[in-house]
Formats: C-alpha cells, structure tokens, sequence
C-alpha cells in the first residue's frame, strides 16, 4: 500500500507540474485539434499517442476503453474536461504497463522466442539511456525496422553518442565498480588529509566516472581499469596526485 501511494503522488506531481507548463501541455494536447470535439473524443485523441510513450508499444483497445472510463467517470463526478484529463492520464502512469517492462503474452512461454521491435526499442533504450524509447526507436519499432542487424547497430552507435548514455555509465560501472560509495563510504582521517572535503570528494568521483565513460564509449581496453597511463583530473585534484 505505501508502494502505491507513492507511486500515486508521483504520478500527480507528474501530471500538476504538466497542466502548470503551458508548453508540455501544449504538447501532450496537441493531437485535440478543436475544442468543438465531444469530450470522450478529445480525450481519446491525446490518449492513444500519450501511451504509445508511456507503455512502450501501441496500446490494445482494452488499454484504452478502460483509461477513458475512467475519464468518463470522473467527467461525470465533476464536469470539468482538464480535470476529468488529468485523472486520466494519472491513472495511465501507475498501471503496471507503464510501471514495469512486460514481455508480450505468449502461448508457450517456456519456448525460447525472439523479441517483437517494441520490446527491443524497450531493452535498448533502458540499457543505454535508463529511461524510455525516443520517438525514432519507437517509429522504427512500428516498422519492424530494427529486426535489422544493420539499423539495430545504426541505432546503438547513435544511442551511443547521446548524452543521454551517460546513464549506462553510471549505471553499469557504477553498480560493477561501486564508485558511487566515494560519497558515503570515503572518509580520510583529517589529521592526514586536513585538506579532504566535499569538493575534492566530488572530483574524486568525476574523474572515476569520466575515466569509466571514456573507456566505454571508445571501446578502450579492459586492461586500462587495472593499468593506464592516462586519467582525467581538475586542478583541485591534481595537486593531490603531485
């Protein structure tokens, strides 16, 4: 239950700070193209692209029936659209669609298969990005584009090269290297180190991180953790190595 109202609150945040900026509202609305439209039909208009993004592939008509009931529920309680909208697209962000990376059912599951190109664009993206398909991963999905070896490799060197892999590196080397533990575990005594503070302990961790993204974005060698003759330091630390 706490989970869960957690997973509640987030999801209104979410959608507050959405309706309080005008241009993300204006993006999420953007497919209601006329406020003459009947109410269920807008709110189905926005739905359906909002969660292709949300739960990574094209959503069943089920999936849709039941969020614009609840919409037509809460229009009914209280017959104001935005708000009737904003309960909707909550209820969208605390379903385990969205919450959890689920494999398409299958009728033989303990049958080895090869992934769909939504449930490929899923893994891809939270490996290198940690966080969701982007528009181009989800397009090429539709297409049953990156079945490709040669657009799934296209696609990981472009993903590559985004900031956004950044994440894969402190995701994957931090959990292997544990370098996040500079923050909480790292404590010189001072009548050694009387210079030591939160500064230098930052850098400490910039220069394992930056070293780590290096070594992974250039295909360096795995022999370079253990013995290399280069590292990345500011002046700060630096003196620290003289």
């Amino acid at each position: 239950p706490l989970l869960i109202e957690k997973h509640l609150d987030a999801a209104g945040a979410a959608i507050k700070e959405v309706w309080e900026r005008r241009e993300l509202r204006t993006r999420l609305l953007a497919p209601v193209t006329s406020d003459k439209l009947p109410p269920d039909k807008g709110a189905e208009l926005a739905l359906r692209p909002f969660l292709l993004r949300a739960y990574r592939r094209p959503p069943t008509e089920d999936d849709v029936q039941a969020l614009l009931g609840v919409f037509r529920q809460t229009l009914q309680r209280q017959p104001n659209w935005d708000e009737a909208m904003k309960t909707m697209f909550k209820a969208a962000l605390v379903t385990p669609k969205f919450l959890f990376i689920e494999d398409a059912p299958q009728a033989n599951a303990k049958e080895p298969r090869r992934l769909d190109s939504f449930e490929m664009a899923s893994r891809l993206s939270y490996l290198l990005w940690s966080s969701m398909p982007d528009d181009e991963l989800l397009k090429l999905a539709g297409e049953d584009k990156l079945q490709d070896d040669t657009v799934l490799e296209a696609q990981v060197r472009r993903m590559l090269v985004d900031r956004k892999s950044q994440a894969f590196t402190k995701d994957f080397a931090g959990q292997w290297l544990r370098f996040s533990e500079v923050f909480n575990s790292v404590d010189p005594d001072r009548r050694h180190a009387p210079d030591f503070n939160g500064e230098l302990r930052q850098a400490m961790y910039e220069e394992i991180f930056a070293f780590c993204d290096q070594l992974l974005r250039k295909n360096g060698r795995v022999l370079d953790f253990l013995d290399s003759d280069y590292t990345f330091l500011n002046e700060r630390l630096a003196k620290v190595y003289e």
